[in-house]
């Protein structure tokens, strides 16, 4: 495990970012709770929601530890046209390809306003929904834990950061999901960031290493940019 310091400024600005690229990825989850929890009655959707939110942090706690524990697996285990491969390579590499995949796969459906499943709205017990909520919490947390092992290499900031998220998602998921739709621009950069974060766990796990500050350099400059267009466009619907 490496060396942390909670002074350090670099680690704060990480678990600030991490966090933000959580709830983003957090707001599909969300989206589908509302769905399939609408099948309760009322007065039992919250609880369910509540309920779902709760098993996805248990879920991605217990997933990023073991991704934490591959990531260290470095023992070259079979070479590649003399290129040794280890356990970590192919976590990497293959993470990286399906974070890619999930951010291109929800950019498409943004740009192409792809329909979505049509849901059944009967009535339906109540652990049978808890029950369904858990499976799409283990979907959905995967390319959580990834994005977090491709911002930093600390345990507790990546342990942090989903902790943090879920609990605002726990207690504030209604004005998440409305700050999100609000600006749907702020989702299109998130998910090229994170489209960027799969291309450098990609690369890292073909051997060749980039720094972690050129990303958030990347991101700050990116996130910099957008506030300024927010502020302009809302300039102009004063006019």
């Amino acid at each position: 495990m490496l060396p942390i310091s909670i002074t350090d400024p670099q680690i704060w600005l990480t678990l600030l970012i991490l966090t933000g690229l959580e709830i983003v990825l957090g707001v599909d989850n969300l989206v589908f709770l509302s769905l399939v929890s609408s099948r309760l009655p009322e007065g039992q959707r919250a609880l369910a929601r509540r309920l779902g939110i709760l098993f996805a942090m248990v879920t991605r706690l217990i997933l990023l530890a073991l991704a934490f524990w591959l990531v260290y697996l470095t023992k070259p285990v079979f070479h590649l046209w003399y290129h040794p491969v280890s356990i970590r390579d192919m976590f990497l590499f293959f993470g990286g390809l399906f974070l890619i995949w999930k951010a291109v796969d929800e950019l498409r459906q943004t740009f192409y306003k792809a329909s979505g499943h049509s849901f059944n709205h009967a009535s339906s017990r109540f652990y049978i929904v808890v029950i369904q909520i858990a499976l799409l919490d283990m979907i959905f947390s995967l390319d959580s834990v990834m994005t977090a092992v491709g911002v930093t290499q600390h345990y507790w900031v990546m342990a942090t950061a989903i902790i943090i998220t879920m609990l605002m998602m726990l207690f504030a998921s209604g004005y998440i999901s409305r700050f999100i739709l609000a600006f749907p621009r702020i989702r299109l950069l998130a998910l090229c960031f994170i489209s960027l974060i799969g291309l450098v766990l990609l690369v890292e796990g073909c051997g060749v290493h980039v720094p972690k500050s050129s990303i958030f350099i990347a991101l700050i400059f990116a996130a910099f940019v957008e506030t300024i267009h927010i502020f302009y466009d809302k300039v102009r619907q004063r006019k």
